[in-house]
Order: structure tokens, then sequence, then C-alpha cells
């Protein structure tokens, strides 16, 4: 009789430290890694997008020497890094782009990568923008088409990779955008967010099968420093309005794509959320009696790094002179890094927000679910389906 009381309490025990490791070990790195070493595969990211996704390390046609993005050493990673880690990937093949930093200290109104350069042009032709066309998201594709295609031209084909994809716009589509009339914006989002998914689609037939992709949302460009900036001395706020609103239809479009789209799994960053929960989060900070927690941020409107131009007006003096840079004492408690990007921390926030969507395969769209359904539908006999129209079709005349 001991015996066998003895025997329950082992086998309860060991039956309890089975259901904790099922539990405890899916949500760590460890489990992560031993997907990886049992598949025997290479882990990585693809990444496509503006200077908020560029890591400044080029797979091809990068820009000319000289004329690469310079990463300060106290930015922090951009979010694709930080989704890299999050996940335990092997590399990031990096096709997004960012402006020259020659560009951006003198030009402050030359347009950054935006998601389709021939919309982007057509809805603003009427404004003097300097024209300096980044690679938008179709020739981005295009170069990954080719680089691909030259691997499988290899002799020795490369190991078997699982193969994430990011695609993030609309920060300088809706920045600009917030300048023109509301039905020539709309037209523009609409024209670019289904160029996104042409795009998805090329990309989802090139690599024969469902793919993977993270959609960061469109953020609230009205809590940019750079806005702000521009609109301060602005008594009608019909701009600020505009920019909260195509940023709201944009990720509306952006849901309504993604939801129906069959060429893969997507995953939908709440980016927009995350940026307004600081900005709500800040300006309901109550005195230290009343703090439940600390803040992310403490400083959620001004940017980390300012540059300081000279006194003269003069151009050729500004370019003899150069631009002062000044950096904050500590850029993890600053939610901008400058004017028009996040801080290294919050780029760190939402790769981990990504990553957690990947490793608990959150998708958007249920695509597997719905390809469940299609398989189901596509296996019934022509006869039963007859019987069931009939049916559906006799029960809804009553």
């Amino acid at each position: 009789m001991r015996f066998l009381s003895r025997c329950s309490v082992i086998i309860a025990l060991a039956v309890t430290i089975i259901l904790y490791l099922g539990w405890v070990i899916p949500s760590t790195r460890q489990y992560t890694q031993f997907q990886k070493s049992w598949s025997g595969s290479v882990r990585r990211i693809v990444t496509f997008g503006d200077s908020w996704s560029d890591t400044g390390r080029y797979i091809l046609n990068g820009p000319p020497p000289g004329y690469e993005p310079i990463r300060h050493p106290a930015s922090g990673p951009v979010w694709p890094e930080a989704l890299c880690q999050e996940i335990l990937c092997d590399s990031i093949d990096n096709y997004a782009r960012s402006l020259p930093p020659q560009v951006t200290q003198y030009y402050t109104d030359t347009v950054g990568a935006v998601l389709d350069n021939a919309v982007f042009q057509n809805a603003t032709s009427s404004h003097n923008f300097t024209d300096f066309a980044l690679r938008d998201l179709q020739q981005q594709v295009r170069d990954f088409v080719k680089m691909e295609g030259a691997k499988r031209m290899w002799p020795i084909q490369p190991p078997k990779e699982w193969t994430l994809f990011t695609v993030w716009f609309g920060v300088n589509d809706i920045f600009h955008y917030s300048k023109l009339e509301r039905n020539v914006a709309k037209f523009a989002i609409n024209k670019s967010i289904d160029h996104l998914f042409r795009q998805l689609n090329i990309i989802h037939e090139w690599m024969r099968g469902p793919i993977l992709v993270v959609l960061p949302k469109a953020v609230n460009v009205t809590h940019l420093p750079r806005f702000n900036m521009e609109t301060i001395d602005e008594v009608d706020t019909t701009r600020q309005r505009m920019a909260i609103e195509m940023a709201s239809y944009w990720n509306y479009k952006l849901e309504s794509h993604a939801r129906n789209w069959m060429g893969g799994h997507v995953f939908l960053v709440e980016s927009d959320k995350f940026m307004e929960s600081q900005v709500r989060a800040k300006q309901m900070y109550g005195p230290p009696s009343v703090r439940k927690r600390a803040l992310d941020f403490n400083d959620v409107s001004t940017p980390c790094r300012t540059l300081v131009y000279p006194q003269s007006q003069d151009e050729d003096s500004v370019q003899e002179l150069g631009v002062q840079e000044q950096v904050c004492e500590d850029p993890s408690q600053h939610l901008f890094w400058d004017d028009f990007h996040l801080s290294g921390k919050a780029h760190e926030i939402l790769g981990q927000q990504a990553g957690r969507l990947v490793k608990q395969r959150s998708t958007y769209n249920h695509y597997v679910a719905q390809q469940v359904t299609e398989a189901v539908r596509s296996s019934v006999p022509p006869w039963l389906k007859d019987r069931i129209e009939q049916f559906s079709a006799k029960n809804s005349s009553n």
C-alpha cells in the first residue's frame, strides 16, 4: 500500500513538472533556440521600409559611398534589430532606405522613402518638395527578387532558411498627405495600400508558398517634434486634424486588406497604440504620492538629439561652418531620438511586441483557419454541394 502511495506521488510530481515546463518554456528564449536547433534552419529577417526600419547595412543597391546613413552610438537599434534579438534570428537582409545625412541636415523639406513613388508624386505634384526620390517598396522588392534569384543560381545551395518579412511605411506618406485635400489624400492612401499587398503577392509567389509578414500600423505623426515645429505658428489646426484622420484611414485600409489576405500569415503590430499610450501616460502622470509605476519615458515631446545651425543665413557659410549636434545625457528617457524618429528604447519595445506576436503565432488574418475552411469546402463532393445549396435556398425562402 505504501509502495502504491509513493508511486502515485512520484507520478503526480512528474506530471506537474511536465505541465510546468510546457507552460514556462515556450515563453523563453531557450525554447526558441531549441526550435532552431531541431529544425536545422537559418532564421533571417527581410526588411522593407523607410528610415524607421533601415539598419544601415545593405545587401544590394545601397546608397553611393559617402551617402550612407550615420548611426550615432547612442541612438540605439531600429525595431527589426530588436525583433531579431527577440526571435534569435541569424541575419537581417535590409532593403529599407534612408535619406543621406547631408540632405537631412540642410533640406528639411526633402521626403524620405514612401510606399509608392508614383502615387506620392502624382498626389503632391503641386507641392515643391526637394527631389530626392528613394527606393520605394516596389524597387525594394525587385532588389529582393534579384538577390534571391542569384542565390538560386549558386552551384551550392545555401542552407534552408526560415524567413520573416517586415514592411513598415507610412510616416513620410502621412506627414505630407496631411497638407493635401482630403479626397486627394484618401485616394493616394487607397492606391498605396493596394500597392503594398500587390508587392506582398509577388513575394508570396516568389517564395512558392505562404509567407510570414510583420506589418506595423501607421503612427500619429502629430506627436513628432518636427510636425510640431512646422505647425507651431499656425492658428488653423486643419493640418493636425488631417494628419490624425489620414493615419486612422491608413490603418483602416491596412487592417481591411490584411484581414482578407490569403498569401500567408500577417502579424499586425499596434505601433499606433504604443505611441499614443506613451504620450497619454505622460500627460496623466500624477504626483509621486499617487504614481503606480514608473513611466517608460520621462520626455515624450522633445528629441534627444538636436541640431544647432550657424547664425549666418547664407547657404555657403552654413556649408562651411557645419551643423553642431547636441545629444541628451540619457537617450532612454526620450520617446524620440531626433525630430522625426523614435528612440532606440522605443524601437526595442516595438521589436519585442512584434517578436511576441510571431512566437505566439498571433496572426491577424487567421490564415490557417481560412485555409482549413477552403480545404474542407474543396473536399465536399459536387452532389453534396448541390444538396447543401438546395437546403440553404429552401430555408432562406421560408
